[in-house]
């Protein structure tokens, strides 16, 4: 399930417009298992939400073009 918060709403982390994910279909969808999508919420890869306080979702944009912060620099150098 793919669920658009508001059409305005921006993901922080990879500033494309936030669709969040369950972690079920976001292991299918990259191919991967559950545990590792919870490996990238640990390290801070990708933007992670709680729902009701228990269920997390991933936005779907961290996942599918990986925000690199220090791509610049890698560049420049």
């Amino acid at each position: 399930m793919i669920r658009n918060i508001q059409n305005e709403e921006i993901c922080p982390r990879c500033k494309s417009q936030l669709q969040l994910l369950r972690i079920s279909k976001a292991a299918k969808l990259v191919d991967v298992r559950e545990k590792t999508i919870y490996g990238y919420i640990e390290e801070g890869s990708v933007y992670s939400v709680k729902i009701a306080g228990k269920t997390l979702r991933i936005c779907k944009g961290c996942l599918i073009n990986p925000y690199d912060p220090f791509a610049v620099k890698k560049k420049a150098l």
